[in-house]
């Protein structure tokens, strides 16, 4: 008799001890769970604040190195838990890959963007030439018009009348020929 209430003690506290560790793993499993989704989040919170490519590459490396730690966490978890648990563990660990994966095919198509980006910031364009004033009455409201769009902006008031002054040069030396003639 004192033998077999022996063996229903230490059954029990090998289980209460099982539960324990059970109970630790997955408070492990949830603690790295939860470092990932920050690590989720912080990326998709960067790539909506346009950050470099390089940037959200390094948080795609972390997101693939916490998931990792995640699974080894989790398979212990699993392995130490019940049987009947194991369709639960093995549909929340493809949840969470399938969340992953997701994030990680919105930081795919994001780096493309980036680099289509890159690709159109390389394209140059030729300089705009500055307007000229060649003497026409016609063609005056667009010299003013360019003039105004074009040099105005870059330039300070003094640097813009002498701007101005060189241009009608032009118109000077045009004038004064006819003038001549």
């Amino acid at each position: 008799m004192y033998k077999g209430a022996r063996k229903v003690y230490l059954s029990t506290k090998n289980k209460t001890s099982n539960d324990k560790v059970v109970k630790e793993q997955c408070r492990l499993r949830e603690v790295e769970y939860n470092d990932l989704v920050k690590i989720c989040e912080n990326a998709k919170s960067s790539m909506n604040n346009n950050v470099s490519k390089e940037y959200i590459e390094k948080e795609r490396e972390s997101m693939k190195w916490q998931f990792d730690k995640l699974k080894e966490v989790h398979t212990n978890y699993s392995i130490m838990s019940s049987e009947k648990d194991d369709t639960i563990n093995r549909d929340w660990i493809n949840k969470v890959a399938e969340t992953l994966n997701n994030i990680n095919s919105a930081i795919d198509k994001y780096v493309i963007n980036c680099d289509e980006a890159k690709s159109r910031k390389n394209i140059r364009l030729q300089k705009i030439p500055l307007p000229k004033f060649e003497g026409n009455v016609r063609n005056y409201p667009r010299f003013k018009r360019d003039f105004i769009n074009l040099v105005q902006p870059t330039l300070s008031t003094n640097e813009s009348a002498f701007g101005l002054r060189q241009y009608l040069k032009t118109l000077k030396h045009i004038l004064d020929h006819a003038m001549i003639m």
